[in-house]
């Protein structure tokens, strides 16, 4: 704060007399042991010394130049700005240069009382003169105004690597590495690390931050008071631990990478009708020392549409196993192809599961257990278009019509018995196919009332038949009468029908 203009001091000489001391020209402050002075310019300090009957008075008066730098101390390799207050020092534009150790620096903005100026680097640390020369004030000479700090030098960096995801903690030994609190960055090949608190001059902590790749670089220390400190290649950010990835087929066994299709595997997903789906659960493994990334799924093929992949994990633990749902549904009949391409962080880059199944078409799934009915089965190839020698549903033989080679038309036997039966096909080329319970036999029908039991023989009339297995309740195809056609057929479910009697040619 600024007192005054005129400092008094008022201590008394080595011989006992009194002294005073009139500072003029800047403020200060005395104490009983020196002057301080608290702004910057040209100060005249007078002293007077009282007389007595030996010696006589005397006054006697000094002018000292009184300056401030905004930093005192900086770096050996010098680009500090600092800025120089000191009274008159030019005209405000004719500060012509300033050398600090006789080594000039570089001029920034100026005035007639101050100057900043970017710091030149020195062969040798220690305290160095500023002079400032300007065209109207001539030379201005700060002795001892500045001092160099020795250059820094980092001994250990431990450890000297660490995981390209950063995280790790990474202390720096050395010497003249800082203050004890001026440093301001830190750098593990050249990218930023984390300063943790407890710098001292010679250590310092920092946590890595993660890097884009694996790289080795220079570990830098950057200091307000001794600037950057460098040791060449001494960190490395190391590539992350490969994952390995592996998939396991439903029963638990590896499924190599572009390998064929196999039921054992659950990669074949064997035949089924149209329009129903089947779902494998299908496990990807990470035997590897790191997570496994799965950046990508995709199915590709002609038949691809009917697969999906549902709960795929987007990360698999080091060590660890994670399931996923792959669903075969298809819409038509046929054989049908595709492979599901897995991208991931494992060395195979690409995982490719190859899939297969066929899908069933059926002209009809049900029919009476006496037979007679015609089925048309839809598959692919099935045969080699006139080989298909038997078929057989519930082990009765079936009667062969007709044939393709992706086609058979056949007359059902009768059952013994109702239920869900299997139909199988067998060929010469392609061997033996099996629909495992593709048919239903529907159990014999029973009719139990007939209302009204009788009626005139000109017909016409409304007649309610029920009873049991009539129908499945909209395939009634023709009701008769003692022999009469009936027409008019209202079909009510499977126990009920009601048609309109016929016109019988006798009574």
């Amino acid at each position: 704060m600024k007192r005054s203009n005129l400092v008094s001091w008022f201590p008394r000489s080595a011989i006992g007399l009194m002294l005073v001391f009139l500072a003029g020209n800047a403020s200060g402050m005395a104490s009983r042991s020196f002057l301080t002075y608290t702004n910057t310019g040209l100060v005249k300090v007078a002293a007077d010394q009282a007389g007595n009957d030996i010696y006589a008075p005397a006054s006697v008066t000094n002018s000292v130049r009184v300056w401030s730098l905004s930093s005192a101390v900086g770096p050996l390799g010098g680009g500090k700005l600092v800025a120089v207050n000191c009274g008159a020092l030019g005209n405000g534009t004719d500060i012509t240069n300033v050398t600090v150790g006789g080594v000039s620096a570089e001029l920034g903005a100026q005035a007639s009382h101050f100057v900043i100026i970017t710091m030149p680097a020195q062969g040798e640390a220690g305290v160095k003169d500023i002079v400032i020369t300007s065209t109207s004030e001539g030379v201005t000479t700060l002795a001892n105004a500045y001092t160099y700090n020795p250059a820094g030098s980092i001994a250990t960096v431990t450890p000297g690597s660490g995981s390209m995801l950063g995280g790790v903690a990474v202390t720096l030994s050395g010497t003249n590495l800082g203050d004890g609190g001026d440093i301001t960055n830190v750098t593990l090949c050249g990218i930023q690390a984390a300063i943790q608190p407890g710098q001292s001059t010679t250590q310092i902590v920092v946590i890595a931050a993660s890097a884009p790749g694996a790289v080795t670089g220079d570990v830098r220390v950057c200091s307000l008071s001794y600037g950057d400190t460098v040791k060449s290649n001494a960190f490395i950010y190391e590539p992350l631990p490969p994952a390995a990835m592996d998939v396991l087929g439903t029963n638990g066994v590896m499924i190599a990478s572009g390998a064929e299709v196999s039921s054992t595997s659950g990669t074949h997903f064997g035949r089924l009708w149209s329009g129903m789906a089947v779902t494998n659960v299908i496990s990807i493994s990470n035997t590897g020392t790191y997570e496994l990334v799965i950046s990508g799924v995709v199915t590709t093929g002609v038949d691809r549409a009917y697969w999906s992949a549902v709960d795929i994990p987007q990360i698999v633990e080091a060590g660890g196993v994670s399931n996923f749902s792959l669903i075969y549904q298809p819409t038509e009949p046929g054989a049908h192809v595709a492979a599901l391409v897995i991208s991931n962080t494992a060395p195979v880059g690409v995982y490719t599961v190859n899939v297969a199944g066929a899908a069933w078409g059926i002209s009809t799934n049900n029919g009476p257990l006496g037979g007679g009915n015609s089925i048309t089965i839809t598959n692919g190839v099935i045969g080699g278009g006139s080989d298909i020698y038997r078929v057989t549903v519930g082990g009765i033989e079936a009667t062969i019509t007709a044939q393709g080679t992706s086609w058979v038309m056949f007359t059902a036997g009768t059952n013994l018995t109702a239920g869900l039966k299997d139909i199988v096909i067998q060929s010469f080329s392609k061997g033996l196919m099996v629909l495992e319970g593709g048919y239903t036999v529907n159990p014999a029908g029973s009719i139990t009332g007939v209302t009204p039991g009788n009626g005139s023989h000109t017909g016409g009339y409304p007649v309610t038949l029920t009873g049991t297995g009539l129908s499945d309740g909209a395939d009634v195809t023709a009701v008769a009468l003692a022999g009469i056609p009936a027409s008019g057929i209202t079909i009510s479910g499977s126990t009920q029908v009601v048609v309109a009697a016929g016109a019988s040619p006798r009574s």
